[in-house]
């Protein structure tokens, strides 16, 4: 928040505040008895829409320094060039799709759908932690790796959206 306008930070705390507070009563099944606490719903390292929202600023940051035109036709998990991290990562993403696919079967609970977004976040995070993508020298390796990237940008921005929760973009 350092270099940022007043009006674009106010903004990105209404997002953090707004999806906090609606991602804490989605995640929650019905039959858990309810908590309200602050400390939970805006953990920037756990089962929160900030956490989520933290993923997909992160991803975007990577994608906009990369600065590489993203083919979405080039996406292959079987190309080889993935490793069983990524390929879980990919599987993730589609247990996500067949969740929202099949809403209908799962009795409308917004509990299973937050579930596998913040198992995907994660899983993600713990990938960026140890990943470097832009120090990759292979092209085609570092391409495929934004690919998957992407996908997971892609997933989230769309799961917050059914979800009704707002995603910010990164400041850089």
């Amino acid at each position: 928040y350092i270099n940022m306008n007043e009006e674009l930070k106010s903004e990105n705390i209404n997002k953090t505040i707004v999806g906090g507070l609606k991602f804490h009563d989605l995640k929650m099944s019905r039959n858990q008895d309810y908590i309200f606490n602050f400390e939970t719903m805006f953990n920037f390292n756990g089962a929160s829409a900030a956490y989520i929202q933290n993923a997909y600023v992160r991803i975007n940051s990577i994608l906009k320094m990369a600065m590489t035109e993203i083919n979405h036709q080039e996406f292959d998990i079987n190309c080889g060039l993935y490793d069983d991290i990524e390929k879980s990562l990919f599987f993730k993403c589609q247990k996500i799709e067949e969740i929202i696919l099949n809403i209908e079967d799962n009795d409308y609970k917004s509990s299973v759908l937050a579930e596998a977004i913040l198992n995907l976040v994660k899983s993600f995070h713990q990938y960026y932690e140890t990943t470097h993508i832009l120090n990759i020298d292979d092209e085609e390796l570092k391409k495929s790796k934004l690919l998957l990237l992407d996908y997971i940008r892609i997933t989230i921005l769309y799961s917050c959206d059914i979800l009704g929760i707002s995603v910010y973009e990164s400041s850089k």
